[in-house]
């Protein structure tokens, strides 16, 4: 099975989505904003330990949203 499709859309252009398949370690800061925007609501948001064991992270709905508002 494939991971991607194309879709025609009405005007006859055709459209191919990209979808994120995996977060990159390296840059991803630990902000959540990828997961607050996700609109499949596919991502998770969870802690590390320092032994790298998932834990549960505490969702604060007041978390910066006027600052990330301001950004989007």
């Amino acid at each position: 099975m494939s991971n991607t499709f194309t879709v025609t859309l009405p005007s006859g252009a055709t459209w191919t989505p990209t979808f994120v398949s995996k977060l990159d370690d390296q840059k991803c800061i630990g902000c959540g904003r990828c997961f607050k925007v996700c609109p499949r609501g596919v991502l998770e948001l969870v802690g590390l330990t320092e032994d790298g064991e998932r834990i549960a992270v505490a969702l604060d709905d007041d978390d910066d949203d006027e600052e990330y508002e301001e950004e989007k």
